[in-house]
C-alpha cells in the first residue's frame, strides 16, 4: 500500500510537464507518467528558450567562489555554470558540495549544471544518486526529478550505479534512475535483465521500467515481448504506457503490430491514441495491416484518435499510399479540425499531391484552426519544396499570431532558414511589435544559430 501512494505522490509532479501549468498538479493515476512527459517538456523548453551564451571562462573561479557563499548569488552562480563552454568542468567539485546545501533551489541549480557538463561531471554521481529520494521542490521541478535528469547526462559511466539502485522497495529510486537509464539509450542495456523482472510483475513499477527500456532503441528490443504483454494487462495505464514504449523503440517493436493494432480497435481513447502513434513510431516496417487500420482510425468518433491515425500515417511515407482518397475525403469535408496534420501527412505520402498539400499547409498558418499544426508542419516541409521564403514573409501578417507561428516555422528549420535571421532580430528589437512577437522572432533566431 505504502508503495502505491509514493508512486500516486510522484506522478502528479512529472504529470503535466508537457501540458503546462493548468495541468500541474493533475493526477495520472499511476507512476512515470513523468518519465516520459518530463523529459519531453524538458526537451521543449530548450527548443523554445533558445540558446544560451557559452560559460565565460573569465568569471568561472568568481562562480566557485560564489557557490561556496549560499544564497541567491550561489544560485545564480549554478545557473550560470549549466551552459556550454571549455572550463565549466574546473567547478564540478564545487558544484557537487552545493548539492549539501540546505536550499533546495541552489541543490537543483548544482544539479542542472552538472547535468549540463555532461560526462566530464561523471564522479559527481553518486551524490546526484544520493539526491533522488529529495522531494523538495526546486522551481519548476522538484530536486530528484532534477538529479535524475542530470544522471542521465552523464553516459556510459553511469550505468553500473544506476543498475545497482533498481531496489523495488524504494520506488522513487527505482523510478529515477529508469529515467536516467533512459536519457543515456542503448549503452544502459545492462539494466535490462532487471528491468525485465519488473516489467512482468504488471505491478507499480511496471511503468518507469518500460520507459527505461525504450530509450534504448534496437537494444531494447530484447523485452518487446514483455513490453507487449502489457498491451493485454488489466490496467488500461499499463497498456497506454506500453504503447508509448514500442513507439519509442522504433522498428524493433514491429512484431508487436497485431496487438497494437488490437488496442487501436478496442482501447479506451488514451490507449487508441498511442496505438495509433505507437504504429507510426514504427514506421513503414509496420506493415499493410497496420496501414488498414489507422485508416480506418481516420472516421473514429473523437477527433485526437484521428489526429494521431493521420500523424502515423504519414509517418510511414509512401508504403501509407492506400490512406490518400481517405486524407483527401477529410481535407474536403468538415470532419476532422486538424486540417494541417491532414497536409502534411498527404505531403509524405503522395509526392504528387505536394503542392495541394503545401496550398493547405499556408492557409492553415493563417487561420485561427490550429496554425501551431501548420508551423510544425511546414518547418520540415518548407526546406524542402523552396517555400522558406514564403513562410517567412507571414512575419509581416497583420495577424499576431500568424506571426508568431511563422517565426516558429523558421526556428524549427534550423540553419536552413539562416537567411531570416536578421529579419528576427529586427523584429525581435521592434519596440512596435507585441511582446509575444518579439519573443517568438528571438527565440527562433536563437534556435537558427543554434543549428549553424
Amino acid at each position: 500500500m505504502r508503495s502505491t501512494l509514493v508512486v500516486g505522490s510522484i506522478v502528479a509532479v512529472f504529470a503535466a510537464a508537457a501540458f503546462g501549468g493548468s495541468m500541474r498538479r493533475r493526477a495520472i493515476p499511476h507512476v512515470a507518467a513523468a518519465l516520459f512527459e518530463a523529459r519531453g517538456a524538458a526537451e521543449a523548453s530548450a527548443r523554445g528558450a533558445g540558446v544560451e551564451p557559452p560559460v565565460d571562462p573569465t568569471r568561472i573561479a568568481e562562480w566557485i567562489d560564489a557557490l561556496g557563499k549560499g544564497g541567491a548569488e550561489a544560485i545564480e552562480a549554478a545557473r550560470a555554470l549549466a551552459k556550454p563552454g571549455a572550463g565549466s568542468e574546473r567547478a564540478i567539485d564545487a558544484l557537487t558540495t552545493a548539492l549539501g546545501s540546505k536550499d533546495a533551489m541552489l541543490r537543483g541549480a548544482a544539479a542542472n549544471a552538472l547535468g549540463a557538463i555532461g560526462p566530464a561531471a561523471h564522479r559527481a554521481v553518486p551524490a546526484l544518486i544520493d539526491h533522488f529520494e529529495d522531494t523538495e521542490s526546486a522551481g519548476a521541478d522538484d530536486v530528484w526529478i532534477l538529479a535524475s535528469r542530470a544522471v542521465g547526462r552523464m553516459g556510459s559511466a553511469a550505468v553500473d550505479p544506476l543498475v545497482a539502485k533498481l531496489d523495488a522497495s524504494r520506488p522513487r529510486v527505482f523510478t529515477a534512475a529508469c529515467g536516467a537509464l533512459h536519457d543515456i539509450g542503448p549503452d544502459a542495456a545492462k539494466g535490462l535483465t532487471r528491468l525485465r523482472e519488473e516489467i512482468t510483475k504488471d505491478g507499480d513499477l511496471t511503468i518507469p521500467a518500460m520507459f527505461a527500456v525504450a530509450g534504448m532503441g534496437k537494444a531494447g528490443g530484447e523485452a518487446l515481448d514483455d513490453i507487449a504483454r502489457m498491451l493485454d494487462s488489466r490496467n488500461f495505464h499499463h497498456q497506454y504506457w506500453a504503447c508509448r514504449a514500442i513507439g519509442e523503440l522504433g522498428e524493433v517493436g514491429a512484431p508487436a503490430v497485431p496487438k497494437l493494432i488490437d488496442r487501436l480497435n478496442d482501447g479506451v481513447v488514451s490507449v487508441r491514441r498511442h496505438a495509433a502513434a505507437a504504429l507510426g513510431g514504427i514506421g513503414p516496417a509496420a506493415g499493410p495491416d497496420a496501414v488498414a487500420a489507422l485508416i480506418a482510425a481516420l472516421d473514429d468518433k473523437l477527433e485526437p484518435v484521428r489526429e494521431d491515425a493521420v500523424i502515423a500515417l504519414g509517418k510511414m511515407g509512401e508504403a501509407a499510399a492506400s490512406a490518400v482518397p481517405k486524407i483527401q475525403e477529410h481535407l474536403a469535408g468538415t470532419r476532422m479540425t486538424a486540417r494541417a496534420r491532414l497536409a502534411g501527412a498527404l505531403w509524405r505520402i503522395a509526392p504528387s499531391e505536394r503542392g495541394a498539400a503545401e496550398k493547405v499547409l499556408f492557409e492553415e498558418l493563417e487561420s485561427l484552426n490550429a496554425p501551431w499544426s501548420a508551423a510544425e508542419e511546414l518547418a520540415f516541409i518548407a526546406p524542402q519544396c523552396g517555400r522558406i521564403g514564403e513562410v517567412a514573409a507571414r512575419l509581416r501578417s497583420e495577424n499576431a499570431e500568424t506571426r508568431q507561428f511563422a517565426a516558429m516555422a523558421l526556428g524549427g528549420m534550423g540553419s536552413a532558414a539562416s537567411e531570416h535571421v536578421a529579419l528576427l532580430r529586427q523584429i525581435a528589437n521592434d519596440s512596435a511589435a507585441d511582446e509575444d512577437t518579439r519573443k517568438a522572432a528571438a527565440e527562433a533566431a536563437d534556435r537558427i544559430g543554434a543549428a549553424k
